[in-house]
C-alpha cells in the first residue's frame, strides 16, 4: 500500500492544511504469496499518525493535540484506550466501489518543528467469501514522500542521528 502527505513541503503556517492520502484495491497480494487475497468487507483497516514535536532545547514531545484532525474519507479518532493518546491519532480507512480510500486533512494549530511517523496498517478481521474469518491482517504502507529530507530536518532539530526512519513526514510551521 502506498500513502502520501501533501503538499510535501518542509515549511507550512500555522492554519494550512496537509493531507494524508492513501487508496488500495480490496484485492491484494500477499507478499511472498502468489494467490490473492480479497479484503472486501474488511473490519476496520486503519493505521496510526505518531506525532513529535521537536523543542528548542532538542528535547522531543509527542503530542497530536497541536493539529487538527478532519476525516473527509475515512475516520479519524483518537483513542484513550491507549498508553499514550496524545501520541497518536488513529486513521481508518473507507471502502468504496472495490477499493478502501483515506484522506484526511490535518491542520496545525502552534508553530514547531514537527514529524508525521505512519504507522503500518492493520485489520481486526476480514470476511473470507462471506463464511470464515481472519483474526487479523497487517499491512506494509510505503510513504511517498521523501524520508532523506525528513530524516536530515529532525537530525538537525536534535544535533545528532536519528537512527534509520521509515513512514516519516518532517516539516516546520511558521
Amino acid at each position: 500500500m502506498t500513502a502520501a502527505f501533501t503538499p510535501d513541503k518542509d515549511k507550512v503556517q500555522v492554519g494550512d492544511t496537509i493531507y494524508l492520502v492513501s487508496e488500495f484495491p480490496s484485492t491484494l497480494t500477499p507478499i511472498g504469496s502468489q494467490a490473492p487475497v480479497d479484503y472486501t468487507n474488511a473490519a476496520t483497516i486503519g493505521s496510526a499518525i505518531t506525532i513529535v514535536e521537536y523543542l528548542p532545547n532538542k528535547e522531543r514531545k509527542w503530542y497530536v493535540y497541536d493539529f487538527d484532525f478532519i476525516a473527509m474519507k475515512g475516520e479519524a479518532f483518537n483513542s484513550t484506550n491507549i498508553p499514550v493518546p496524545e501520541a497518536a491519532e488513529g486513521v481508518r480507512y473507507v471502502e468504496t466501489n472495490g477499493k478502501y480510500e483515506m484522506k484526511i486533512a490535518i491542520v496545525p494549530k502552534k508553530k514547531g518543528n514537527y514529524a508525521f511517523l505512519l504507522s503500518n496498517a492493520y485489520s481486526d478481521s476480514r470476511a473470507i467469501k462471506g463464511k470464515d474469518r481472519c483474526d487479523r491482517a497487517t499491512f506494509s504502507i510505503s510513504l511517498q514522500n521523501d524520508h532523506q529530507a525528513s530524516v536530515a530536518l529532525m537530525e538537525k532539530w536534535s544535533d545528532g542521528p536519528v537512527g534509520e526512519q521509515g513512514n516519516v513526514y518532517a516539516f516546520t510551521v511558521n
